[in-house]
């Protein structure tokens, strides 16, 4: 996965999202990212993903990460399923165009407890495999934390 500096002061993180609308769609700028292992957070796994850089303060609290990865021999027949654990105020984009969001402005009822399998939510008659394409593919995340718990981590399958 691809970090941006990490993590964000709240106005930085407001910032950079006015000046590069478009992010989740600029493979070139996320390219430059720092690279840095997922899970993030202090909750999935308190041994592995304790040490990352997504902290919890009220000033310190974006994070957006992307990966490309590879579909071979894609086939609008297979199930393919996403599956997330975030917490909280979470944007995914798939190729550009946004698959699932959950927004509370920070608020109540914007995370999720564990790895649940995450159906696009912008376009009720749309599946992951609508999104996917053959050869390479690039998710993209947002990802906000405003009080208590905070982590991200994401998984695909193909069957």
């Amino acid at each position: 996965a691809g970090v941006l500096e990490g993590h964000y002061d709240n106005d930085k993180f407001a910032e950079f999202v006015s000046e590069n609308p478009e992010w989740y769609k600029d493979t070139a700028l996320m390219a430059s990212w720092e690279e840095a292992e997922g899970p993030f957070g202090d909750c999935i796994d308190k041994m592995i993903a304790a040490d990352t850089d997504f902290v919890n303060d009220q000033h310190t609290n974006g994070l957006m990460v992307y990966k490309t990865f590879n579909v071979e021999n894609y086939s609008a027949d297979t199930l393919y399923e996403l599956y997330c654990f975030y917490d909280n105020t979470v944007y995914i984009y798939v190729n550009g165009e946004l698959f699932f969001y959950n927004d509370a402005n920070c608020g109540n009822g914007d995370w999720n407890g564990g790895y649940d399998l995450i159906s696009c939510n912008t376009d009720e008659s749309k599946t992951l495999a609508d999104f996917l394409k053959d050869g390479e593919n690039t998710i993209a995340i947002s990802i906000k934390n405003c009080w208590g718990g905070r982590e991200l981590d994401l998984y695909m399958t193909a069957q």
